[in-house]
């Protein structure tokens, strides 16, 4: 390895005071500044194997360094890394339950580096909700913080879109709901997501691109779903959801979570839908969807005397009427989100 046998003739060539020992820390940098790749006629392979062990099982230290070894690999011999991702996923992926939040990190930006590439990306989708779906805790303790930092370092439509993608398709209903209602917490709360809430407000409501891609998957928690329709304006959508509830079993969770959206309204990011009440003509679906909630509430809540305070504000009542008749697409979208909500309710009833 002619790297290695460079760093040791340095230091050789010091003079005697150097002979004492090198902490080991400095003498990792000391390496990792030599920019190593396979080129240098070292085995990749032997290498790798001892860095996936060190992040499975060495200390916070050792792990970060181990991380920042494969971080390093990749920028010089990425295809012959990418050749062992599938040996280096499980313990990046394991990483991501560390207690320490700067192993988590780090171990993201590894991910995120291997996965660029499409088919790499798709795979390290489908791991991480598989990790999440065999470690509930995972998800509730790393859940956000994971995929808020993989917006980052992937796009959060891209992140978004493919999760949207998978969730569509798995099995496990009850994790899909869950999954879901997370997913929708981060897009409506979360700075990293910023850019994607734009898209979907400011571009044709039920008829965007964005929007139609994450209906589906949305379908699987219905609050999630007016969530989604009051965000991209797809008021009439909205309306016809909640109008749906009466066709769902009313369970606390699902009272829970309207509560939930009651004061998701409040903040800044409905800020745009709080001033549309301004003109109840021209929005008069929104309105119809608005009250619908309210009517889902028990009347002693919080939740219920926010919501009902709010639409006091509204100059006028008489122009509420029921949304004008419905296109194919917005048929076809309603079509969708009872067919999920039935497949989940006979599920959970058996």
């Amino acid at each position: 390895m002619p790297w290695l046998l460079g760093a040791r003739r340095a230091a050789l060539l010091r003079p005697s005071a150097a002979f004492e020992a090198v902490p080991r820390h400095r003498t990792n940098d000391a390496l990792l500044a030599l920019h190593p790749t396979a080129s240098d006629g070292f085995d990749l392979r032997a290498v790798l194997a001892v860095l996936e062990q060190e992040v499975s099982e060495g200390k916070e230290p050792t792990r970060l360094a181990a991380l920042k070894w494969i971080s390093v690999l990749l920028v010089g011999s990425r295809s012959d890394v990418l050749a062992h991702q599938g040996d280096l996923s499980p313990a990046l992926l394991d990483s991501l339950a560390d207690a320490s939040d700067q192993v988590v990190l780090q171990a993201l930006d590894v991910q995120a580096s291997l996965s660029r590439e499409d088919p790499h990306f798709r795979m390290l989708m489908d791991r991480l909700l598989r990790q999440f779906c065999e470690q509930p805790a995972l998800l509730e303790s790393r859940g956000s913080l994971v995929i808020r930092r993989l917006c980052v370092l992937l796009g959060a439509e891209r992140v978004f879109r493919e999760l949207a993608a998978i969730l569509a398709e798995m099995k496990d209903l009850q994790f899909t709901g869950i999954m879901v209602q997370a997913l929708n917490l981060i897009l409506l709360t979360a700075t990293e997501t910023a850019d994607l809430r734009a898209l979907l407000k400011h571009t044709a409501g039920s008829g965007s691109a964005l929007f139609q891609a994450l209906f589906p998957s949305w379908c699987h928690s219905a609050v999630a779903t007016v969530s989604l329709c009051l965000l991209a304006q797809a008021y009439s959508q909205a309306s016809r959801v909640v109008c749906s509830f009466g066709e769902l079993t009313i369970s606390v969770d699902l009272l829970v979570q309207v509560d939930q959206l009651v004061q998701l309204l409040e903040t800044p990011v409905f800020t745009h839908l709080r001033l549309q009440l301004l003109e109840p003509g021209l929005h008069p679906a929104l309105l119809k969807a608005l009250y619908g909630l309210l009517l889902l509430l028990p009347v002693q809540s919080s939740a219920w005397t926010t919501l009902s305070s709010r639409l006091q504000c509204v100059p006028t009542l008489h122009q509420i009427h029921a949304p004008s008749d419905e296109s194919r697409a917005e048929a076809d979208l309603l079509a969708t989100f009872k067919a999920v909500s039935l497949k989940r309710q006979s599920v959970n009833t058996i």
